[in-house]
């Protein structure tokens, strides 16, 4: 059985979450996290080839365009994966996204409001789970 590939999208400011969550899936659950995708083009290619996105929302990721950018192109992604082939209908669609807000300030990030209108955010009032 092939093993799910995972995505984690974060800013810097948010790096020691990042490794607590790809260690935490990697060695808890057993999942493939695709780490090698910094780089021009590669956010694309490792999202285009990702089983679960897990988004690290903070401020400074509401932020930044290129942050919005990816979670734009995994929802886009989600929601076309039937109709594009790559999912079948009897199966959930892919990639499957779990955005984790960290002590967003929602009243400044009304766009991060909107993002969240179409799909279920977790939200951790801390700053990160170090």
């Amino acid at each position: 059985q092939t093993r799910a590939k995972v995505v984690i999208c974060y800013v810097e400011s948010m790096e020691p979450t990042a490794m607590l969550v790809s260690d935490a899936l990697r060695e808890g659950a057993g999942l493939d996290v695709l780490d090698d995708w910094w780089g021009v083009g590669m956010q694309a290619k490792q999202i285009r080839e990702a089983d679960i996105v897990v988004l690290l929302m903070n401020n400074e990721w509401a932020e930044s365009r290129q942050c919005q950018d990816e979670y734009h192109f995994a929802k886009r992604l989600n929601l076309t994966s039937h109709e594009e082939h790559r999912t079948r209908r009897i199966h959930e669609r892919k990639p499957v996204l779990i955005p984790i807000a960290f002590n967003l300030n929602w009243e400044d990030q009304e766009h991060v409001k909107l993002l969240s209108a179409t799909t279920n955010f977790i939200v951790h009032n801390g700053q990160d789970l170090t």
